[in-house]
C-alpha cells in the first residue's frame, strides 16, 4: 500500500522552519550545515535523511570538507521531522508603509 502524502515540519534550534512536501518518502530528520566561510560570510547545506544515523553521517565527512574548503568552522544540527497533514500556515507581515486606521476598501 502506497504511503500518503504529508508534510514534514524541521524547527531548527535558531527558530527556523523548514517545510518540506508534500511528500510520501519516509524521511525522519532534516540535517544543516552552517559554513563559516571567514570575513563574516556563511553558506548553508541542508538535507533530509530516513534516520538519525544517516544524518549524523554528513557530520562525521566535516573535517574533510573544511580542510578542503577553506572554511573557518562549520556548525553542524539534526532535528526529528514532525509530520503534518497540511502546511503550516505561514505569518502575515503587516505592511508599515500606511500608518495604520481602516483598509482602504
Amino acid at each position: 500500500m502506497a504511503r500518503r502524502n504529508r508534510y514534514l515540519i524541521a524547527t531548527m534550534p535558531d527558530g527556523y522552519v523548514k517545510t518540506i512536501g508534500p511528500t510520501s518518502q519516509p524521511f525522519t530528520h532534516y540535517w544543516r550545515i552552517v559554513a563559516d566561510l571567514g570575513g563574516g560570510r556563511t553558506e548553508v547545506f541542508w538535507g533530509h535523511a530516513k534516520s538519525r544515523k544517516a544524518a549524523m553521517a554528513n557530520d562525521a565527512a566535516m573535517a574533510e570538507a573544511v580542510r578542503q574548503r577553506g572554511w573557518v568552522g562549520y556548525r553542524f544540527e539534526v532535528v526529528e521531522l514532525v509530520e503534518a497533514d497540511a502546511p503550516p500556515e505561514t505569518i502575515k507581515k503587516s505592511s508599515t508603509g500606511r500608518g495604520g486606521g481602516r483598509p482602504r476598501a
